[in-house]
């Protein structure tokens, strides 16, 4: 072979990393700069879909490309300090838009985790479709828990500009997974954005959602009693913010629900001592009872303390109790004084 189809063919070799070399140049220099034109757009377009490239032709069995990639993409849309405020800004719109462009392509679950990390820490309100499409319809629960996390963390971005139709959409969304076989950590964020919401679709949710939870999980866990202490958080959040009467009796009443539900760890009362002080809170009444106190006779005071909630007009309803509380109820209650008689 002569000299020149050597150097032509070394020259074609070399041409991938020729161009990613001429990239990073040019992204150095539009770094500080504070306005960002279409042209240096076109550049960061490059330099981000080489890093998208390498992650979804990663094979390396620990995922280092890939994850090296992700972290790359959000070094340069986030980390202040070494760039313009507009770079970042231009940085995240162009990294999503790519994103987006290949979703497709990201087959692999360690690939759509990856996408779905970076798409959620960007904080643009564009990447809410792309989130709530993973939560809706991806079983795996990494994807669904970064999708919910991507959501939390837009929420008061979401609320900051006045935003309902999103909000509602997001609810909605919510409303599809909310499943007894969905990860706890998954319904961990997605309490949080409905209770940091102000629609009244979310607050309604949120309600709903909160007397699911407690009648379909165990409280003696750990990581549910977690899980319902932060619930109690978003519904106190969410009833402070809500202006409808009807909509502050459904989130009352889901507290409430809550209280007759709940079985925490006999030797762990303090879940029932925030539900409590929350409902103190809020309703300037004691339920009258002591964590520490039989279930039964927890129950029985609570029931009385309902009747109060109900002739307040503070809720419209007493809540169902578990089937052998209720039996234990009835029988320690006369006839005709029954709650709800």
């Amino acid at each position: 072979m002569t000299r020149p189809a050597l150097m032509a063919i070394a020259v074609l070799l070399l041409l991938p990393v020729l161009v990613q070399a001429q990239v990073v140049p040019n992204l150095n220099e539009i770094r500080q700069r504070d306005f960002i034109s279409q042209g240096d757009r076109d550049t960061i377009r490059r330099f981000v879909e080489e890093l998208v490239r390498k992650m979804l032709t990663d094979t390396s069995e620990d995922r280092s490309g890939m994850i090296a990639g992700r972290q790359r993409l959000l070094s340069e849309a986030l980390r202040a300090g070494v760039s313009t405020q507009a770079f970042r800004q231009a940085f995240a719109e162009v990294t999503l838009e790519v994103l987006k462009e290949n979703t497709k392509k990201a087959v692999s679950l360690a690939a759509r985790v990856n996408f779905l990390m970076v798409a959620a820490q960007l904080g643009l309100l564009d990447a809410a479709p792309l989130l709530r499409s993973s939560l809706e319809n991806d079983p795996y629960p990494a994807s669904q828990y970064w999708a919910a996390r991507g959501l939390a963390l837009l929420a008061p971005k979401i609320v900051e500009s006045v935003a309902p139709r999103l909000e509602a959409e997001i609810a909605d969304s919510i409303k599809k997974v909310l499943k007894p076989q969905t990860s706890p950590f998954v319904l961990a964020q997605l309490f949080d954005a409905l209770g940091r919401f102000d629609h009244e679709q979310a607050h309604d949710v949120l309600a709903d959602g909160a007397v699911f939870l407690v009648k379909t999980t165990n409280a003696a866990e750990p990581v549910i009693a977690r899980l319902q202490s932060d619930v109690i958080k978003s519904v106190e959040r969410a009833y402070e913010h809500e202006v409808r009467p009807e909509a502050k009796q459904g989130l009352l009443f889901a507290l409430v629900t809550m209280c007759a539900w709940l079985e925490p760890a006999e030797d762990d009362p303090r879940l029932t001592t925030e539900l409590n002080a929350t409902l103190m809170k809020l309703t300037g009444a004691d339920a009258g009872y002591s964590p520490r106190d039989p279930p039964r006779l927890q129950k029985l005071a609570l029931m009385e303390w309902i009747e109060r909630l109900i002739r307040d007009k503070r809720i419209t309803k007493r809540p169902d109790l578990p089937p052998a509380i209720e039996e234990a109820v009835k029988r320690e209650v006369a006839p005709g004084k029954a709650a709800g008689a």
